[in-house]
């Protein structure tokens, strides 16, 4: 028996709405691309889950975490997400999937997820294309 593949692994989790990590608006200008947004605009179509790029926001532009030692990079985005106006409604209750592109201390996923959990989200489940160390 062949193994599931992903879509069949996060079709089973039956999620309410697909959350891309937000690059803050000067950095997403200078790349003219987010590349988490285009992994989770894959699932979304995959999945038949709305994607909404719009709830969760990077207030504070931060440094490249890849640049950064371990411990600093707690730090540098340390209170950099929030969520937009309104969104609290939208979110209560729900179940997410959170698209990061990479992973490697994983303070950047714990930092975005805070306001997520403040909203009252059910559940939460990260999806990464890599975890580095």
């Amino acid at each position: 028996m062949a193994p599931a593949s992903i879509e069949e692994r996060l079709s089973e989790k039956r999620y309410d709405l697909i959350v891309s990590l937000p690059l803050h608006k000067t950095r997403e200008r200078e790349r003219r691309f987010n590349q988490s947004e285009i992994i989770a605009r894959r699932f979304s179509e995959s999945l038949g889950v709305t994607l909404n790029t719009d709830i969760l926001i990077r207030v504070k532009a931060t440094h490249q975490q890849a640049k950064l030692a371990e411990n600093d990079r707690w730090n540098n985005v340390a209170d950099a997400f929030a969520i937009s106006i309104g969104s609290a409604e939208i979110l209560a209750g729900k179940n997410l999937l959170l698209v990061d592109d990479i992973v490697t201390t994983g303070a950047t996923i714990y930092e975005a997820s805070r306001p997520l959990w403040g909203a009252g989200i059910k559940r939460l489940d990260i999806f990464s294309m890599a975890y580095a160390k």
